[in-house]
């Protein structure tokens, strides 16, 4: 029991780890999306991301005028960049 509360440990403590790299004006498509949120900043979307194992990366839209939040879309694998492109509304969040 002693062991596997080390290992859940050490499995936590690695996911806080991560960080994110920003991708400014970057849109990745919609295919394997885990989940969709409103996000107040991409700060705000990170901090989604990182909060889940699963999630790889995300993209944060920016909020239309009027409103206070933008989109938050996460996804369960990583992109090699062929998926992605350019769009100035969009920026594109990678886990390390």
């Amino acid at each position: 029991m002693i062991i596997y509360a080390i290992c859940v440990f050490a499995a936590e403590l690695k996911r806080r780890e991560r960080r994110v790299n920003l991708i400014l004006g970057t849109l990745r498509n919609d295919l394997g999306i885990l989940d969709e949120s409103p996000a107040r900043s991409q700060f705000d979307c990170a901090a989604k991301c990182r909060s889940r194992f699963e999630c790889q990366g995300a993209n944060f839209g920016f909020p239309e005028s009027g409103s206070n939040h933008g989109t938050c879309r996460m996804f369960m694998t990583a992109s090699y960049g062929t998926d992605l492109s350019s769009d100035p509304e969009w920026n594109y969040l990678a886990n390390d």
